[in-house]
């Protein structure tokens, strides 16, 4: 089972990498987004396992990957997520954006992560109406 969970994962990984993303700075991604797969350098890892991203409104994001509850500014510029955080900024390119998934990559402590991110169905069906 655990063999099909990664063959599967990364087939959806791969391909994504050939679907063109187009978000740009008028797009909302305003929302909760619970990582659901991610890899490491090509590989599935379960490091991030129940973590989330929420970007709000104001183009200010948090992490329960980074201090808790820390506001940082965001911006959306040519299918790139550019988040300020002290003494960087981090980029994601998007790999695939719809109303209720997102992939994104970025390079992160000499290596390179994909994230599938799924946004919370309440926030999901908040946003709709």
């Amino acid at each position: 089972m655990r063999l099909f969970q990664t063959i599967l994962v990364l087939s959806i990984l791969m391909s994504c990498r050939q679907d063109l993303a187009v978000i740009t700075p008028d797009s909302d991604i305003s929302g909760q987004w619970k990582i659901i797969a991610a890899s490491r350098d090509g590989q599935t890892t379960s490091l991030l396992q129940n973590g989330e991203y929420v970007f709000n409104a104001d183009n200010t994001m948090t992490s329960n990957l980074v201090e808790n509850g820390q506001l940082y500014p965001y911006t959306i510029s040519n299918n790139h997520i550019i988040v300020d955080v002290p003494g960087e900024k981090r980029e994601y390119t998007v790999l695939k954006a719809t109303n209720d998934t997102l992939i994104i990559g970025s390079r992160m402590h000499k290596s390179y992560f994909e994230f599938i991110l799924l946004k919370d169905a309440m926030d999901h069906q908040e946003h709709s109406h």
